[in-house]
């Protein structure tokens, strides 16, 4: 009788924890929730405020320029958010850049075939001219620095919108002002775009029957041509 009595009072206890219990995890969500909901309503006002300002410039802005069309608007207000990282490897890409992207990741694209470094204010260097590309036909150098592009400045331009700009139809041409050391004036090229196949492996034989292969660029493709140029040396 005394355990039943006893068991009585555990079971007691134990159904009158768990409703406590209940309660407290409810109201502990609540509080979530309206920590999230009053987060939703902040994120709110802001992106309004982001419209609102769109709105406003596409109704009353007047410029030298015409006024960017809203869906141009809306991109650089999503790549100004990205671009406040001050990042150099954080870039927001729309639809064409990421077909830019992919062109290059494939290997193969329209362009003057050069390896660049580019940063936001500074003028565009020149890492490499490809051999037997348009850059290296009409004399570009490694460590020229290219400070326009078709009369264009494009030192407030990120890489991606500088290559955008040397990039085109096959057989179209593009002009460039290059500042190169030693040289008091900027020098002018005109270059003659064409098809670029950009090699991303090298290998040869050295000394003593060693294989070389060196990975010049990350792509699509990378890891079978590597693959081939091993079975070159075993085959």
């Amino acid at each position: 009788m005394k355990k039943n009595k006893i068991l009585q009072a555990v079971l007691g206890l134990v159904l009158v924890s768990v409703p406590l219990f209940a309660a407290t995890t409810i109201v502990k969500t609540s509080r979530n929730d309206k920590d999230t909901s009053a987060g939703y309503t902040k994120d709110a006002t802001e992106l309004n405020r982001i419209v609102d300002v769109i709105n406003i410039i596409e109704n009353n802005f007047v410029g030298k320029e015409a006024t960017p069309s809203k869906n141009d608007l809306y991109e650089g207000a999503v790549a100004g958010v990205v671009n406040k990282l001050n990042d150099p490897y954080s870039e927001y890409l729309s639809k064409a850049d990421l077909n830019d992207f992919s062109e290059d990741m494939d290997g193969e694209y329209v362009g003057v075939g050069m390896t660049i470094s580019k940063k936001k204010g500074e003028p565009l260097e020149v890492v490499s001219p490809f051999i037997g590309s348009p850059a290296e036909k009409v004399g570009i150098k490694i460590k020229d620095k290219i400070t326009k592009v078709d009369g264009k400045d494009i030192l407030p331009l990120t890489a991606n919108e500088t290559v955008k700009l040397l990039k085109g139809k096959e057989g179209t041409k593009v002009d460039v002002e290059v500042v190169r050391e030693g040289k008091k004036d900027p020098m002018k090229f005109t270059l003659t775009r064409a098809k670029i196949k950009l090699e991303m492996v090298e290998s040869k034989m050295l000394e003593n029957n060693i294989g070389y292969v060196s990975l010049l660029k990350f792509g699509n493709h990378v890891g079978a041509e590597v693959e081939k140029a091993i079975k070159r040396f075993t085959g």
